[in-house]
């Protein structure tokens, strides 16, 4: 997980100077393109890093849909975005490969039944508060698997007061008929999020 970021999340925007610039970063080429998800935060280096969650999809052959992580750079003093540029672009996950299988198609909107599995499966859930702004994708197996992204806050305990503000993004993937959840840790406000996360598979 990437850390040191100030978690900001926004499904409706972005800062101007990234949304100004996104274009001519991510000009169509066609074999790849881009469509925003949500603004994740960002991070002060030499100028400011942006985290963008993203669906991404290569047009070359059969089309491949992935969920991508893309961390963007501002320059100090760039007044319109013009000299924004890619750090990194990571998968997430993606409809082919070996987490095959998914519909990829991000809901802002997240649909009644798909919020419900998640409520019910995180009943009682401790130790961090977890709320889902996207529905990125579902998987059709024994019932159906859902994968959410979501902000997750750590809830003041003695054990954790040096993280009570801790804040991280991550992505969960819920089977409706089984008591099983999965986390993937994406972004965070600290380089060691106390995670109360289960593996990705």
């Amino acid at each position: 997980m990437l850390g040191n970021y100030e978690i900001k999340v926004s499904t409706s925007g972005m800062p101007q100077k990234v949304a100004s610039g996104l274009d001519n970063v991510f000009k169509d080429d066609g074999k790849v393109s881009y469509d925003f998800i949500a603004y994740l935060g960002s991070q002060v280096v030499n100028g400011t890093n942006h985290a963008l969650l993203m669906k991404q999809t290569l047009t070359s052959g059969k089309d491949v849909e992935n969920i991508v992580l893309v961390i963007l750079n501002e320059k100090p003093g760039d007044k319109g975005g013009e000299s924004l540029s890619v750090v990194e672009i990571r998968t997430l996950f993606s409809n082919g490969g070996t987490l095959g299988g998914y519909t990829i198609n991000p809901q802002i909107n997240i649909p009644a039944d798909a919020k419900a599995e998640f409520d019910k499966h995180f009943a009682g859930f401790t130790g961090a508060n977890i709320e889902p702004f996207a529905l990125l994708a579902t998987q059709v197996v024994n019932g159906i698997a859902y994968v959410f992204a979501c902000t997750s806050s750590l809830v003041l305990s003695p054990a954790c007061m040096e993280r009570s503000n801790s804040k991280s993004v991550k992505l969960v993937k819920i089977y409706n008929k089984f008591d099983k959840i999965e986390m993937l840790d994406v972004l965070g406000d600290t380089e060691k999020h106390l995670s109360y996360s289960f593996s990705w598979i």
